[in-house]
């Protein structure tokens, strides 16, 4: 199929009824003429229009003049301008999130000791809740030792290289702070406070399309994002995209994430549902096409977004694969470009599906990205997708500055406040630098589970043989 296909039609933006608004910028004040010392102490001079009354203002005694003095500097943390910066001893564990191969994640808020601080931080409040990452440091131990390879460490401490390097943006889940002990790292993030995109297709089967319209125009804004600052996040999938309180995705989760000119493994990373053909080795450009170039690179995350756009129209991925045979098939159904689709499938979407998902990588869709120059400051665009006839009617301005009201507004679940320990219990010799908070023995799941060991304990020798 043709490479572009762009709807001609465009809508203007209105500039409102001229007020600012939080989402418009108050306009720079105008530029003020440069008066140097020299021409303020020694002005030119003037002849005066009328010689007489310049007599009378010449015996006059001079006024005297007022020399401003500097702004006083004020405390930012004394003033609220800004709180003093967090440390590890402020957070306390409330509950594990999960675990994975580079670390453990927990949820943890803000409790600083009365007896150290008398204010309280201005995140110490209901419902301010953050992750943590709790990394290991036996990796980089080993290396000092020459026990590991250092490709092995670079690529655990992937997400914190390219976290550090990323501005704020909505659409991700950035990199508030980070702190050590003789144990871990711990890598402070923003916590999207309800579940994954993975989970909301499981609970709800096939999406509507207009929360797969505004799924994806997410998926979208952040991946333009990442590629503007040069980061390829190389593991897009439903499980990596978390629903924030407003309905909005984040992504998360860049254990795999690279800038696009390091060098390393680029092949054999990622889910293999989720990657193109030519990272697997399914066409003739397996081979050659991975050294140093742009394009395969930025086909990662690309192809991705394709392969979860057509998880949120079907659940062929998640429902349809339960044995290895069948994801063997589903998986070489996508190399070859025959998937599956019902027969009331919406067109504009299937066309846009086998678009970004075709096999030759010279005619995929959505590989070319624009860029905006906009003053001082640029990004790069996905118009091949933003101009998409399927596409065509988000507004995106809006879309960027998150004034749409998402179709599906899910509930904070679980309350992270009541801080059970369903995901795992925390055990402190394992995070020596991070507080746990300890619940009320009636609702703490750890205490209650040692209660029945004692008890199975006591009654053991009741039992038979």
């Amino acid at each position: 199929m043709a490479p572009s296909r762009r709807n001609k039609s465009t809508k203007q933006a209105g500039l409102g009824n001229g007020k600012p608004s939080r989402s418009q910028p108050y306009p720079k004040p105008t530029s003020q003429p440069v008066v140097t010392e020299e021409d303020f102490f020694n002005p030119p001079e003037v002849e005066p229009e009328n010689p007489e009354a310049a007599l009378t203002q010449a015996a006059a005694p001079a006024p005297k003049i007022k020399v401003p003095r500097p702004p006083r500097v004020l405390s930012p943390s004394k003033h609220g301008v800004r709180p003093d910066p967090l440390k590890l001893t402020d957070l306390v564990a409330i509950r594990k999130l999960g675990a994975g191969s580079n670390g453990t994640m927990v949820a943890v808020k803000v409790k600083r000791e009365e007896s150290k601080v008398k204010t309280k931080h201005p995140l110490e409040r209901q419902g301010s809740v953050m992750a943590v990452k709790i990394i290991p440091t036996k990796a980089v131990r080993m290396n000092e030792k020459g026990l590991l390879d250092s490709d092995i460490v670079i690529y655990r401490s992937a997400e914190r290289r390219a976290l550090w390097t990323l501005p704020w943006n909505p659409f991700i889940a950035g990199l508030i702070s980070g702190f050590s002990d003789g144990l871990n790292l711990y890598q402070v993030q923003e916590l999207a406070p309800c579940f994954s995109l993975a989970q909301r297709i499981a609970k709800r089967g096939v999406l509507p399309l207009s929360d797969i319209r505004f799924y994806f125009a997410c998926l979208v804004l952040g991946l333009e994002f990442l590629h503007t600052w040069g980061v390829a996040h190389r593991d897009i999938k439903p499980d990596n995209l978390m629903l924030g309180s407003d309905g909005y995705l984040m992504i998360t989760d860049f254990g795999h994430a690279a800038h696009f000119y390091d060098e390393g493994v680029w092949t054999t990373l990622g889910t293999m549902l989720y990657s193109p053909p030519e990272q697997l080795g399914y066409n003739e450009f397996a081979a050659e096409y991975w050294d140093g170039r742009l394009l395969p690179r930025i086909s990662l995350d690309w192809w991705a977004a394709g392969v979860t756009l057509y998880e949120m129209a079907t659940t062929m991925l998640s429902r349809g694969v339960n044995t290895e045979q069948q994801q063997k098939d589903l998986l070489k159904q996508l190399m070859h470009g025959e998937l599956f689709y019902p027969d009331n499938f919406d067109a504009d979407l299937k066309e846009l599906i086998q678009g970004m998902l075709e096999p030759h990588p010279n005619k995929r869709f959505g590989l070319v990205l624009h860029e905006v120059v906009k003053g001082s400051e640029s990004y790069v665009v996905n118009k091949d997708v933003r101009d998409d006839r399927f596409m065509s009617s988000v507004d995106w301005i809006a879309m960027k500055r998150r004034l749409l009201v998402s179709p599906y507004i899910p509930t904070p679940f679980p309350d992270y406040d009541k801080g059970t320990y369903h995901k795992g219990f925390l055990i402190q010799r394992e995070m020596p630098g991070l507080q746990i908070e300890r619940l009320p023995p009636h609702r703490d799941d750890y205490l209650r589970e040692g209660a029945r060991e004692r008890r199975d304990e006591q009654v053991k020798h009741l039992l038979p043989p």
